[in-house]
Formats: C-alpha cells, sequence, structure tokens
C-alpha cells in the first residue's frame, strides 16, 4: 500500500520532533475509527507496558473531568 501526502506528512512531523528533542525511540499508532484512517510509525516496537498505562490513567482522568470530579485550570 502506497503512503498517502497525510501519512508522509506524520512520518516527516515525527522525525523532526524526535531529533530535536534526541528521542531514542519513539512509536506512533492511530486508527480513527470514523474515517478508518490508519497510521504506524514503528508501531511493531515493543515497549514496557508502564508506558501505555499512562494512556489509561489520562483516560480516567478525562472521563471524571467530563463528570465534573475534576476541573482543568490553566
Amino acid at each position: 500500500m502506497a503512503a498517502s501526502p497525510q501519512h508522509e506528512k506524520l512520518r516527516t512531523a515525527i522525525g523532526e520532533i524526535t531529533k530535536k528533542n534526541g528521542t531514542i525511540s519513539c512509536a506512533v499508532a492511530v486508527h480513527d475509527f470514523e474515517s478508518d484512517f490508519r497510521f504506524a510509525f514503528n508501531g511493531d516496537r515493543v515497549f514496557h507496558a508502564a508506558s501505555t498505562i499512562k494512556v489509561a490513567i489520562l483516560l480516567a482522568l478525562m472521563k471524571a473531568i467530563d463528570e465534573g470530579r475534576f476541573r482543568l485550570n490553566f
């Protein structure tokens, strides 16, 4: 499957960000269920589970904010 301009733009942006920040390893995977857009950058890379728990924590926090139990103050 040929890479679309969207895919190339994302790859370029990720490459620039990781280079600028001196990132040692990076992986990104996206699946938009509404449009079925899919993108992976090192999507098969294995990471320790500690890096994935952040997603669950952020989702729980966002749910609590939606429920009014917390407020975001900037």
